[in-house]
Order: structure tokens, then C-alpha cells, then sequence
């Protein structure tokens, strides 16, 4: 997985600079939110805000028949993705440095969906040594903006559609996952 980290961190890597955090510095009840990846995300989120607002100004503009500047927009809204990639990436790798990932367990806690089945790809991938693996999803509590679980289904689909047997345990916060099997079944 060490591979996988650096992929994520983003842009230059003599300019990548991990913030060591303690358990104080975690945010209540969520242990993967520590004040630093809360940062990234939060910024992250405020310019994804701002590029949303440029692109919905430039559509009004372009329609408005104001091509030079319905163009600016765009190209300042364009300008903002390495950013948010770029601040998502050092969170993902501050979530999953503070991990062991080599010992067969990962926890999905703090990371977007979009981040997940890659990561997810990869550490089974790395874990083939394993007869099991754990994949602790959480029970979907934090997905307020869906008031559902995203992850879970997602990663159970996953699982799924690549012939794994699985298991949800822990109350349906993880899945222990056998690699070599080719069935599924949710304990209940």
C-alpha cells in the first residue's frame, strides 16, 4: 500500500508535508477526522463550493451570449479541480498512513466513495498473503447527506460483482472478506 499512499498524495512530493496528529487532536466520535484531514476536507469542499458557483455563472454567461466571459469562468472553475484533488489526496493519505494496512485490516472511516473502490482494489490486491481480510466500513452513521449508508453497499457490490465470500460482522460495521472464495453471505 505504500504505493498506493504516495499515488494519492498529489502534486510534487518535496512539497507533501504529513501533519503527525494525536488522539486529542481527533474530532469526537469520529477517530478518522483528525483536525488536520478535517482542514483538507473543509477546504477541499469550500473550493468544489466556489467551483460550482463558477461554472453555474459561466453556463449564465455563455447563455447570456458573453462568450469571452462565460470562457474566464470556466478556465478559473477548470483552475480549481488540481486543488481540491490535490487537498483530497493528502487527506486520503493522512487517513490511511495512520493504518497498518499490511495486516489485513482497513478502515474505510473518513474517506469519499469515489476514494474507496480504488483503495479498495489495491489493498486486496496487497493482501493476497491473507486467507481473510477485514474492510471496516462503519455502519453508515456519518452519511447525514444521504441518511443512509453509501459506503457499505458500494463496497458489498464490489465484493459482489468479483465472486468474493463475505460477511458483514461487527454489528454491519465491517466485512470480513475470504479471498478465496466465490460465494457471499450476510450474517444476520
Amino acid at each position: 500500500m505504500g504505493i498506493l499512499i504516495s499515488c494519492f498524495r498529489g502534486g510534487n512530493e518535496d512539497t507533501f508535508d504529513p501533519v503527525i496528529t494525536t488522539k486529542q487532536e481527533q474530532v469526537k466520535d469520529q477517530s478518522f477526522a483528525t483536525a488536520e484531514i478535517t482542514k483538507l476536507r473543509s477546504e477541499a469542499n469550500r473550493l468544489q463550493s466556489e467551483r460550482h458557483t463558477l461554472i453555474t455563472q459561466s453556463q449564465t454567461a455563455y447563455k447570456s451570449n458573453k462568450k469571452s466571459l462565460a470562457h474566464t469562468l470556466s478556465l478559473r472553475s477548470k483552475s480549481l479541480l488540481p486543488k481540491i484533488t490535490s487537498l483530497n489526496a493528502r487527506a486520503v493519505s493522512l487517513i490511511l498512513s495512520s493504518q497498518n494496512l499490511s495486516s489485513g485490516v482497513i478502515d474505510l472511516h473518513g474517506l469519499y466513495l469515489p476514494e474507496v473502490l480504488p483503495l479498495l482494489s489495491s489493498f486486496i490486491s496487497d493482501s493476497k498473503n491473507y486467507k481473510t481480510i477485514l474492510i471496516i466500513t462503519g455502519a453508515g452513521h456519518h452519511s447525514k447527506a444521504h441518511d443512509k449508508p453509501v459506503i457499505r453497499p458500494k463496497v458489498e457490490e464490489y465484493l459482489t460483482s468479483k465472486n468474493y465470500k463475505w460477511k458483514e460482522v461487527h454489528k454491519r460495521g465491517a466485512i470480513e472478506v475470504e479471498l478465496k472464495g466465490t460465494l457471499h453471505y450476510k450474517q444476520t
